[in-house]
């Protein structure tokens, strides 16, 4: 994955967020992932979320905090 995808899927991340009414303030992290990078036993969830991004093209793990802006 090169920079361009990697803006393209964080555009179409906050797309999703904002169509669901979530406003995105701040990206904490991002990485590409590779399926064996999780261990089947501890981070099953994980390998369900790297599924989920192969078949639909995007997956986005979204972490919520209140705002104190």
């Amino acid at each position: 994955m090169d920079l361009l995808d990697l803006n393209f899927a964080l555009t179409e991340a906050k797309i999703s967020l904002s169509e669901n009414g979530w406003e995105v303030i701040e990206t904490i992290d991002q990485f590409t992932a590779q399926r064996d990078q999780y261990s089947e036993e501890t981070e099953e969830e994980y390998i369900e979320y790297f599924d989920l991004a192969k078949r639909d093209g995007v997956s986005a793990i979204v972490y919520t905090y209140e705002y104190h802006g």
